[in-house]
């Protein structure tokens, strides 16, 4: 074991059971009332609301969209994925939440990319790419869908890396891509 870092967490062991104890809705209410980045000087939130608004997506929908899927977590019909052309704000929008949770980013294209995953409070997908070796379709699926314990996990079979462990709970999962999907 890295001795640091057994240090360092039994240093902060106390502040990790509390937040663990809170809901991702309670964390995200207790950053709502926070002050800007002092850079920002409350730009964001006219970003924020222009960016949906430039698209015809009424900001009322798409806020309840992160919001649901923040408290209630991934699951059939609730994950968000957001298409559209490099440098349009896909990312932007939704910056903050990697600020505010712990979060997963995306996994790499190998064996053991999707180590870490397990221990984060929200999966952040940005401009992702499907790949066969990363995570297979059906465990992609069975993932966004919320299925847990040997289904749905992200991750290899134990026997490749001691922390391949199956993803279980509710890890809310928002993607990017820059592309659009061809349905025919």
């Amino acid at each position: 074991m890295n001795y640091m870092r057994g240090a360092w967490e039994m240093a902060t062991a106390q502040q990790t059971l509390e937040r663990r104890s809170k809901a991702r809705c309670d964390l995200l209410k207790e950053q709502k009332d926070m002050p800007c980045a002092e850079e920002c000087e409350g730009r964001w939130l006219t970003l924020e609301i222009d960016i949906p608004e430039r698209d015809d997506i009424p900001v009322p929908i798409f806020a309840r969209a992160v919001w649901e899927l923040i408290e209630k977590g991934r699951g059939k019909n609730r994950n968000l994925l957001i298409t559209g052309p490099a440098n349009c704000g896909k990312t932007f929008i939704l910056l903050p939440l990697t600020v505010i949770y712990e979060t997963f980013s995306n996994p790499a294209t190998s064996t053991f990319g999707w180590v870490g995953a397990k221990a984060a409070e929200v999966i952040f997908l940005n401009d992702f790419r499907w790949d066969a070796k990363m995570i297979p379709w059906r465990d992609l699926l069975l993932l966004l869908g919320g299925g847990g314990g040997g289904a749905g996990t992200p991750t290899r079979p134990n026997e490749y890396f001691s922390a391949d462990l199956p993803l279980t709970g509710s890890t809310p999962v928002f993607a990017m891509l820059s592309c659009s999907f061809v349905v025919g």
